[in-house]
């Protein structure tokens, strides 16, 4: 089958699905000529509509079987036509082991294939606040990763769970979600709804700074009491020192949060970059600016914090 560009978008999606939960079966017998089969599962209609959408730009009308699950109704897409399934396959190989990204030319291309794979194998936990994509392909996402700092500015961790034998590509962090939601997105509607609400998180617990005047005190006080109501703990150390710390993946909203302190209420406070976990933290430690912290009301919407605060300076 002659490819042109206008079928490259459609073969970049089908191929992100084959390598993300799909599979190419080979089989015949010794009196027939070989022959193969794609395999694509999926548990979403709006991405089946896009995978039945794509081979019928191809000309070819797959078969649909639908099952029903303990976790929902899963769809298993098959397509026979040997000349489509090797078109499909020439952009690269494919299985748990071997799948990788083709090299793909243009930037909607490489779009279309990255919402195919993370449709099809991403996990989007809204607990941890992050995108997951676990594969026993090494080699695989580490291209991957390279690809999405380089076309789309989001930066991922990439871990070995050695207990799983498997390899683990997270990304997380406000800035890094807010890129995949706007550059990439879901096809999947279910995981799209999740980013979203993960996202409508980070507002809740990091407030909108955006629109801050410069003198608005009243509304940087309304911020960060909302800020402080969901995130903060007081703590003792050595059962003398105290310190007041706050801790996120989005060092932007840390750093917005600590300029807010010092400008609007004269409260010190220490700002320190990526640990080993990638989080950037935000400490009040010295007693003068825990007591300003304290009169200044700003614990008033988490009264736990702020009666450990009060009894650290009553000793």
């Amino acid at each position: 089958m002659e490819v042109n560009s206008r079928k490259m978008l459609y073969l970049a999606r089908l191929h992100g699905y084959v390598c993300g939960d799909g599979s190419a079966v080979f089989y015949g017998c010794h009196h027939r000529r070989s022959k193969v089969r794609l395999d694509i599962k999926i548990d979403d209609q709006a991405c089946l509509d896009r995978i039945i959408e794509a081979f019928a730009k191809l000309g070819y009308s797959p078969s649909v079987f639908e099952a029903k699950g303990k976790y929902g109704t899963w769809f298993t897409v098959l397509a026979y036509k040997k000349k489509v399934v090797h078109t499909v396959l020439s952009l690269g190989p494919v299985g748990s082991h071997k799948w990788r990204m083709p090299d793909l030319q243009k930037r909607r291309w490489i779009r279309e294939w990255v919402r195919a794979f993370f449709d099809s194998d991403a996990t989007v936990t809204y607990v941890n606040r992050e995108i997951t994509l676990e594969s026993v392909n090494q080699a695989g996402l580490r291209h991957l990763r390279t690809v999405l700092v380089k076309n789309f500015g989001i930066y991922s961790h990439l871990k070995f769970r050695r207990h799983r034998g498997t390899h683990l590509l997270r990304i997380c962090g406000r800035e890094n979600l807010e890129c995949f939601y706007n550059r990439i997105g879901f096809h999947h509607q279910r995981k799209q709804i999740k980013l979203h609400a993960i996202l409508d998180r980070y507002q809740k617990y990091y407030g909108d700074w955006g629109h801050l005047k410069s003198r608005d005190s009243k509304k940087a006080k309304q911020l960060l009491l909302d800020v402080f109501k969901y995130r903060g703990y007081f703590r003792v150390k050595a059962n003398r020192y105290g310190s007041f710390e706050l801790g996120s993946h989005d060092s932007q909203a840390m750093a917005k949060i600590a300029n807010a302190l010092r400008h609007y209420f004269e409260i010190l406070c220490t700002f320190t970059t990526y640990d080993n976990q990638g989080r950037s933290w935000v400490r009040i430690s010295r007693r003068d600016e825990l007591r300003k912290l304290l009169l200044s009301g700003l614990l008033a919407k988490a009264p736990h914090n702020e009666a450990a605060v009060r009894d650290f300076l009553l000793r």
